[in-house]
This record gives structure tokens, sequence and C-alpha cells, in this order.
């Protein structure tokens, strides 16, 4: 099976193993894909690629503006469902300082949301450095050296956005 992982958003069915280190680099397949429609969140985990951050700092860049309006306003629409908005760095940040910066950094896209009208009791914002890998670091050693490498390193850094439910 391919995984999809576009350059704004990804979306995966719950019954997927999200995390397994099993995955090649070649399996993934660049694909666009429209937040205007998202499907039931009980059952997906949402990536965002196109949400991202200056370097080493919790400030957004402007480029991720127009997806989080997007999905701020079909939040507002939908305020039945709590989200966790989880940071994920590459594998290349290894200490407290990388885990605290990814918490600031998923801590930024909740206080825009809340700005944007989205209930801040149905956010949770975590930071999980490069706890949770796509691609861990034996992988990335094999192709050290290499686009691949890049390509991978680029897929770790991530934003997801999961329904917490009930």
């Amino acid at each position: 099976m391919r995984l999809f992982i576009p350059y704004t958003t990804i979306l995966l069915f719950a019954s997927q193993t999200i995390y397994s280190q099993s995955y090649n680099i070649k399996d993934y397949e660049l694909k666009p894909y429209h937040t205007d429609t998202f499907p039931d969140w009980k059952l997906l985990t949402y990536r965002f690629y196109t949400i991202q951050f200056e370097f080493d700092k919790a400030d957004l860049r402007s480029s991720a503006y127009a997806e989080l309006d997007s999905l701020a306003e079909w939040m507002v629409k939908h305020s039945e469902i709590t989200f966790e908005i989880g940071v994920h760095l590459d594998t290349r940040w290894r200490d407290e300082y990388s885990l605290n910066l990814s918490g600031k950094r998923a801590y930024s896209i909740v206080d825009y949301l809340i700005k944007k009208g989205v209930n801040k009791n149905r956010l949770i914002s975590k930071g999980y450095s490069d706890e949770i890998p796509i691609f861990n670091e034996d992988y990335i050693a094999k192709i050290k050296g290499t686009e691949d490498e890049e390509l991978a390193q680029k897929i770790n850094r991530r934003v997801e956005l999961r329904a917490i439910l009930d």
C-alpha cells in the first residue's frame, strides 16, 4: 500500500500503522490534497507540511496562514470535536531545547486558531520534537548523502492534527 504525502495535507485512516519504520522513502508519493473537503475526523489524522515556522523559532511563516484560516473556519463550523495539534521535528534535533521548541510551535498554532474564533477548550498543543519520526535515524543513516536524506527529514518535520475522542 502506498501512502500519499502531499505538499499540503495527508490523511491517514486509524487502522493504518502510521509510524511504521518499514516504509521506504520511495513508497511516498507527493500528491495535492485540499483541506476544504474534510471528511469524518473520528477516523483520521491530518498531516500538514505547509504549516511551517521561521528557522529555530516558534513564529509561523506567512505561507501557513491560508491553511490555518481554512482549518479554523472548518473547526468553528464543527464545534463538537476536540483536537490535538502536534508538532514534530526532524531527527537532527536531540535535546530538551528541541522538545521545548516543538511545544512552543504547537502552542503558536493553537493561539492562531483561537484568534480565528476556535474555542480554546477544544485545542490541545503537544510538542513531540523527534520522538515519533516517520523515518528513524537508522533508515536515514542508510540514505545519508543522497537527496532522499533531506526528503526524509522534511517528511519527519510536520504538524499533525488528531481528533480526541471522548
